[in-house]
């Protein structure tokens, strides 16, 4: 059958299609475990300090033991422009492995999705800046990293 391109491409023994099948194969093979469907945020704006300073965040109520990295959904919005958030694995003691979130547009909310690695307790670290005033720093574990 002489099928166009973009057919050829999507139909189920397709080239996407199988680079999707790959991906997802190669998804459960590296130990990655879907949390579900939350009903919630598991930290809101009240849960962080906003001083500029590194703070731990104990996640092990959420993620089990043996997990090595935490992937998240985290909404931030301010009214100060350049405000953020940075996250890093617990011990680190720089920036340069830290991710960052940043409110660029003032009022906006931002959805950032990070992975982040933790230590043995599934703790991480996190940095709010002191600027503005936060109006949302809303934190989702969606699932993590065995």
């Amino acid at each position: 059958m002489n099928l166009p391109l973009k057919e050829k491409l999507i139909e189920a023994t397709g080239f996407v299609n199988r680079i999707w099948a790959n991906f997802f194969l190669d998804l459960a093979a590296s130990g990655f475990v879907d949390r579900g469907d939350p009903s919630g945020y598991d930290k809101a704006v009240g849960d962080f300090t906003a001083d500029a300073a590194w703070h731990d965040l104990d996640l092990s109520a959420i993620v089990p033991a043996k997990a090595k990295a935490i992937y998240l959904r985290i909404t931030i919005l301010n009214n100060g422009l350049n405000e953020s958030v940075s996250l890093r694995k617990n011990g680190n003691t720089d920036v340069y492995g830290a991710r960052l979130c940043r409110c660029q547009v003032v009022n906006q909310a931002f959805d950032n999705y990070l992975l982040i690695p933790c230590d043995t307790k599934r703790v991480i670290e996190y940095q709010a800046s002191n600027g503005g005033t936060w109006a949302a720093i809303n934190f989702v574990v969606l699932g993590w990293f065995l």
